[in-house]
């Protein structure tokens, strides 16, 4: 798909990176454009970081030239560009990393733009700041913050460093967390699942095949045989679960069956209900949660709020993880999920449909291929906000202001206390 979009010599000079955040996530990459203020060890490997992976452009703004102080700790400037524009010359040795990237530059002072044309900056998709007077840093993030341009003010001296980012709303959709499970549904299984794991019959099976039933047949039929010995319940305590677990593998028939390997490693899947992580949750009890809200985002997770509503469950992901099976099996059970998440995803579709028309968006700000990301990914949605720079000074001001008064009345242990 990936190739199809960006061509066969991108996919395979990006293919390390692609694995890690996936397609969507360099194609933000490739759309994104940053604009760094003042050319600084710090922000220049930043901007190294952001290049090599493909970023779509870049743009420096500094006013000052190379010094011999900047040949001890940046790494774009050289001996013989001392006396030259800082923004040239880093602009220059940065987009020799990767010729995808479009890099500018201004030979201006920062401060000025900012006091001059503030609109200039709504151009960038993130801004990089550092050595810039409180005053233009205060102007600049008033600016940004409601127009959710994140804002990173990167501090960096010697060793230590600094960062504070600034930003209203960051919508996360692929978050990929490394302890997640498998959405397998064995506990409620649709009754497609339920029909393919009850009419294979595991002790009629020769050894070879019976080596290569996918392990979601062997925890459903466990799961089954279990809930008839316990009054239908599922394994709840510790104990329970430990036993479970010896029960599984109870059904193989040599030492090192694969397959049942796989089916005791991943037995919390066979007694854990699928739910709502709290975090999604928070995300649907959000009082952004409304038609009101005509970003894209938001639009999906009302529509996934009515998906919920009514199935008590998110929509299925319908990605299966590797496991040891015959070819035939595994792509029988791969083609089950397929199926049932691509049911889900039409039924969310109708809810962003009728989402959309309540809220008079028109159906295309949502395309098929993000619904389908959100549908995906639905257990791992996120929404990261923080507070503005100016809130944060007010609120500093006021802590300022109310420790100074205790201070008036003497009670020092009141502050003791606050930074214990």
């Amino acid at each position: 798909f990936f190739i199809l979009r960006m061509g066969v010599d991108k996919a395979e000079k990006y293919d390390r990176q692609i694995r890690l955040w996936g397609t969507d996530g360099q194609q933000r990459i490739e759309n994104a454009s940053v604009a760094c203020l003042n050319a600084t060890a710090a922000t220049t490997e930043a901007l190294k970081n952001l290049v090599l992976p493909g970023i779509g452009s870049f743009t420096i703004v500094d006013n000052g030239n190379v010094t011999n102080q900047d040949l001890g700790n940046n790494f774009f400037v050289t001996f013989d560009s001392v006396g030259k524009p800082r923004a040239t010359v880093c602009c220059e040795l940065l987009q020799e990393l990767n010729s995808d990237v479009s890099g500018n530059f201004l030979v201006e002072d920062p401060v000025t733009i900012i006091d001059e044309n503030l609109q200039w900056f709504n151009q960038f998709t993130v801004v990089v700041i550092t050595n810039v007077p409180a005053a233009a840093l205060q102007k600049l993030a008033e600016h940004l913050f409601p127009r959710n341009i994140p804002l990173l003010v990167v501090t960096s001296v010697g060793l230590i460093g600094n960062i504070r980012i600034q930003v209203k709303e960051h919508s996360i959709i692929e978050s990929k967390p490394d302890n997640s499970l498998p959405d397998l549904r064995i506990t409620q299984p649709w009754d497609e699942l339920k029909q393919y794991c009850e009419q294979v019959e595991l002790e009629a099976l020769d050894d070879e095949s019976h080596g290569h039933i996918p392990y979601i047949v062997i925890l459903y039929q466990a799961l089954q045989q279990w809930k008839d010995k316990h009054e239908g319940r599922l394994p709840s305590t510790y104990k329970e679960k430990q036993e479970f677990k010896t029960f599984v593998l109870q059904g193989r028939r040599i030492e090192n069956e694969q397959n049942y390997h796989e089916a005791s490693t991943e037995v919390k899947n066979a007694y854990l209900l699928p739910e709502v992580p709290e975090w999604v949750e928070e995300l649907l009890q959000s009082e952004k949660c409304t038609e009101q809200e005509a970003s894209p985002f938001w639009l999906c997770v009302l529509a996934l709020k009515q998906f919920v509503d009514k199935h008590k469950v998110l929509p299925l992901s319908g990605s299966l993880p590797d496991m040891s099976s015959d070819t035939l099996s595994y792509q029988t059970i791969q083609k089950l999920y397929k199926e049932k998440a691509e049911r889900d995803y039409e039924e969310m579709s109708q809810y962003v449909s009728n989402v959309c028309k309540v809220a008079g968006q028109p159906r295309s700000n949502i395309s098929d291929e993000f619904l389908r990301l959100v549908c995906k990914n639905a257990q791992f949605l996120r929404c990261i906000s923080t507070r503005s720079i100016k809130e944060e000074l007010e609120t500093s001001t006021d802590n300022g202001l109310k420790i100074s008064k205790k201070l008036q009345l003497g009670e020092i242990s009141h502050l003791i206390c606050l930074f214990s």
